[in-house]
């Protein structure tokens, strides 16, 4: 994705606390998205939204089960 630019472009991740979720969440702010990060595990979530946002990137978490 780094060749990609997704500036001004909005993402949901839903299993985006951990494991792949979270590396897509974090490939998706490096190539300039904004990134909401939905999941079950509210405490991975946000720590993983602050881990992304301290880059710079502008993310949130939201608790949902789908």
């Amino acid at each position: 994705m780094s060749e990609k630019s997704l500036v001004g472009r909005k993402a949901l991740v839903t299993g985006g606390a951990r494991g792949i979720g979270a590396a897509i969440a974090e490939a998706l702010t490096n190539a300039g998205a904004s990134v909401m990060i939905g999941d079950i595990l509210a405490d991975l979530g946000q720590e993983t939204a602050g881990r992304l946002a301290k880059t710079g990137a502008k993310t949130g978490f939201v608790e949902l089960n789908v």
